[in-house]
C-alpha cells in the first residue's frame, strides 16, 4: 500500500496488485484500498493546508446515488484545523468513503471564525503571498510545496545528520517525485514527507491551462486545416492544439452539490479524438459553443456508463440538435466526450442517462416534450 500511495497508482492497479499478493476477494481489497487512499489524501491535504497557514478547512462530498447519509450531512461543513480528526471531522467517515477536504475561501474562514466566537481572522497570524493573496484560499505552487519539504528536510537532516537539503532543492526541476527520495529518513518522518510530496501532484498544475478564447481560436484554426482537404491522423490533429484549455465551469446550481462552480478543462488528445471520431457530425459553431453548453446545460447527471467520478451533460441547441458531453475528474474535471445528435438519438441518450445514471439537475426547454415532467 505504501508503494501504491506514494507512487500515484490508480485504484484499479492497486487492487490488482494486492489481489495478486493476497488472493483476497476483489470487493474486500477494493474496500480497503479506496478507504486507505481517502485517508492518505486527507492527511496529505491537511499537512499542506496547515503548512500554508490555513485556520479552517471544508468537507466536500461527491453527491450522487451512492453518497452515504453521513457524507451528505458533512458536505460543505467547515472545521478548525485544530479540530482535525479523521472519521469524525474529516474523511474517511466510513469504508468506501469518497469525500475529501478542501481549502475554505477567506470569506468562509472569516464567517466561521467570527460566528464561533474566535474573533476575526486578524486575531490569528495571517499568511499572504507577495501579492497579498491569502495562501489558504488558493493552491500552492510547486516551489511552495518544495520549500515546505526543504524546511522539513533541513530539520530532519540536523536531527539525523543527513545531507538531504541539496537533493530536495533539485526537486524544483523534477516535479515527478517518488518515495525513493526519502529513503534516508526514518519512521514517521518518512510518512510526513511522503504526504507532502503526494500533495504536490494534487495542488500544482504541471501544465498551464490556457484561456477559453485561446481554445476557440485553436478550434477554428484546426477546422480550417481539416477543411483544406488534408487527411490528418489523430496525432497530427493533436499537434494543432496546446496541452490544456479552460472550457468553463459547472453551473451554479444547488442540485449538483460539490460540482457547483467546478472548472472544466479539455486536453489536446481529447480534442483530437472528438474531431477525428465525430468531427463530421457537428459544425464549427456548435463546437465553439462548448463554454455555453457546460455552463447552461439542460441535464446534469452521473455517467450512465458507470465510470466513477464522471458526469454527463445534455443541452438542446434546437429541436433537432442535442449536445452531449461527458466529463471525468482527473484532478480537474476534464471534458472527454462531445457529440451532437439528432432528436431521435438525443432522446435515446436522455433515456439511457435516466435509466443508467442518476439525474442531479433537469430543466428542459418549454418546447421539449417526451411525455415526462421537465
Amino acid at each position: 500500500m505504501d508503494k501504491a500511495l506514494t507512487g500515484g497508482w490508480s485504484l484499479d492497479k492497486t487492487v490488482l496488485e494486492l489481489r495478486k499478493r493476497t488472493g483476497v476477494a476483489k470487493h474486500n481489497v477494493e474496500r480497503l484500498v479506496r478507504t486507505e487512499m481517502t485517508a492518505y489524501n486527507t492527511m496529505a491535504n491537511y499537512d499542506m493546508y496547515k503548512a500554508l497557514g490555513a485556520k479552517t478547512y471544508k468537507i466536500e462530498a461527491i453527491l450522487d446515488s451512492k453518497t452515504s447519509a453521513i457524507c451528505r450531512h458533512q458536505n460543505n461543513k467547515v472545521y478548525l484545523m485544530d479540530d482535525f480528526a479523521p472519521g469524525t471531522t474529516a474523511p474517511p467517515f466510513h469504508v468506501h468513503c469518497r469525500s475529501k477536504i478542501i481549502p475554505t475561501t477567506p470569506e468562509e474562514e472569516s464567517k466561521f471564525l467570527e460566528s464561533h466566537g474566535y474573533g476575526s481572522p486578524d486575531d490569528f497570524s495571517s499568511d499572504v503571498d507577495q501579492d497579498g493573496q491569502s495562501t489558504s484560499a488558493r493552491k500552492p505552487t510547486l516551489d511552495e510545496v518544495v520549500q515546505i519539504y526543504v524546511d522539513q528536510a533541513r530539520e530532519l537532516s540536523e536531527k539525523y545528520g543527513l545531507q538531504t537539503v541539496e537533493q530536495v532543492r533539485a526537486l524544483r526541476n523534477a516535479p515527478q517525485v517518488t518515495h525513493k527520495r526519502t529513503i534516508l529518513l526514518k519512521g514517521e518522518d518518512v510518512k510526513q514527507i511522503k504526504r507532502v510530496l503526494s500533495s504536490a501532484s494534487q495542488h500544482y498544475d504541471k501544465e498551464p491551462i490556457l484561456p477559453t478564447e485561446k481554445l476557440k481560436d485553436d478550434i477554428q484554426r484546426a477546422f480550417e486545416k481539416l477543411n483544406e482537404g488534408a487527411r490528418l491522423t489523430r496525432e497530427e490533429i493533436r499537434r494543432l492544439f496546446d496541452k490544456k484549455y479552460l472550457v468553463g465551469a459547472f453551473p451554479d446550481l444547488a442540485n449538483i452539490g460539490a460540482l457547483r462552480g467546478t472548472r472544466i478543462v479539455i486536453e489536446d488528445h481529447n480534442l483530437a479524438y472528438i474531431l477525428d471520431a465525430h468531427g463530421g457530425q457537428f459544425s464549427l459553431e456548435e463546437l465553439l459553443s462548448l463554454p455555453d453548453i457546460v455552463s447552461k446545460p439542460h441535464i446534469v447527471a452521473t455517467d450512465p456508463a458507470g465510470h466513477a467520478d464522471a458526469y454527463a451533460m445534455v443541452k438542446l441547441l434546437s429541436e433537432n440538435r442535442y449536445a452531449d458531453i461527458v466529463t471525468e475528474n482527473k484532478g480537474d474535471h476534464t471534458l472527454i466526450h462531445f457529440n451532437i445528435r439528432n432528436a431521435k438519438k438525443g432522446k435515446k441518450r436522455i433515456a439511457k442517462i435516466k435509466n443508467n445514471g442518476h439525474i442531479l439537475y433537469k430543466n428542459m426547454p418549454k418546447w421539449y416534450n417526451d411525455g415526462e415532467e421537465r
